[in-house]
């Protein structure tokens, strides 16, 4: 028979000497204990990632666990407060302490850049909040920036984007973007045997 932790309950029985020296249980007044839960320690975010993307295309995020997690005690919500736009995150992996999901595209695509709350639950308690940028950039842009330069000079280039300091702040640890390639596919030839 399995036995769960958390059903388990401790029973206390006080044993006594009878007359004779023998040690005798008083079934009679038995004590039980409150029910028992299992606790591995708080669970918290170490740390998520990344915490931008485009804005028309689902993006790859990883969040990183302390403590024990279960998959069934998490949920995930997206919010925007300027659209009152919000999304559940319904599939999710959870990989040991790691849970990796797509953030959804945002629905309003004549927005240049927008910043949406990514807010975790664990067991219906709200344990993370973290920003996440949507960016309206092509490609072409995103490969031009200067990641490689120092947060006064990205802070001098992006002011020609006309872009806000805090998406400045966003955007200075982005990866280097690649171009895009070309989607046309070579065709298909025949190969005719000869006769």
């Amino acid at each position: 028979r399995s036995r769960k932790l958390y059903q388990s309950i401790l029973r206390f029985t006080r044993i006594y000497r009878d007359e004779h020296g023998k040690f005798q249980r008083d079934d009679i007044g038995q004590e039980y204990s409150s029910i028992m839960t299992e606790h591995y320690g708080d669970v918290s975010v170490e740390r998520m990632g990344p915490k931008y993307g485009l804005i028309n295309r689902e993006s790859m995020i990883f969040v990183v666990f302390k403590g024990r997690i279960a998959k069934d005690d998490l949920s995930i919500m997206i919010c925007e407060q300027t659209t009152q736009w919000s999304n559940e995150i319904k599939k999710f992996i959870l990989n040991g302490n790691v849970i990796y999901f797509n953030m959804p595209p945002f629905p309003y695509l004549c927005i240049n850049n927008i910043k949406a709350s990514v807010i975790i639950y664990y067991k219906n308690q709200k344990i993370h909040e973290s920003t996440y940028l949507y960016m309206n950039f092509s490609n072409e842009e995103l490969s031009g920036l200067p990641f490689n330069e120092s947060m006064s000079d990205i802070d001098i280039s992006m002011r020609k984007k006309k872009l806000s300091q805090d998406v400045v702040q966003s955007i200075c640890c982005m990866p280097l973007m690649p171009k895009t390639t070309s989607q046309n596919k070579p065709r298909k030839r025949l190969n005719s045997k000869l006769t």
